[in-house]
């Protein structure tokens, strides 16, 4: 995995957790998508980008959302990953999470973290 943010493993082997700024709905809309589909894959991604009007839970949506409710409203939107087992968490100020414990294999928490991707546990 590309490291995107300047991180290094410790000894060992572990990322550390510097969270990215731009990994951001509201300011960095494609480079968001471009991370998280390296995790979820090119499925999820062609999902993304071409929504079926049955399809929920969308990074769309949850830009929509974001610019509704406002930063200060402390709300919460869930995008899930591809299979329906990750969950991406899109808070109100547009920043991303990823949540450990919703991960599908360990390795996605760790390609989150060297992503620079905040890790909800």
């Amino acid at each position: 995995m590309e490291n995107k943010t300047g991180l290094s493993l410790d000894a060992g082997g572990e990322p550390e957790q510097l969270v990215n700024p731009d990994l951001n709905i509201l300011t960095h809309y494609d480079q968001v998508l471009e991370a998280m589909a390296s995790i979820e894959g090119s499925r999820w991604k062609e999902l993304q980008l071409n929504p079926t009007d049955d399809r929920k839970f969308t990074l769309s949506q949850a830009l929509n959302f974001v610019k509704k409710v406002g930063a200060d409203s402390g709300s919460t939107f869930t995008v899930y990953g591809g299979g329906g087992i990750n969950r991406w968490y899109i808070r109100a100020d547009g920043s991303v999470e990823f949540s450990a414990r919703h991960a599908y294999k360990e390795k996605d928490i760790t390609n989150a973290k060297v992503l620079g991707f905040k890790i909800y546990s």
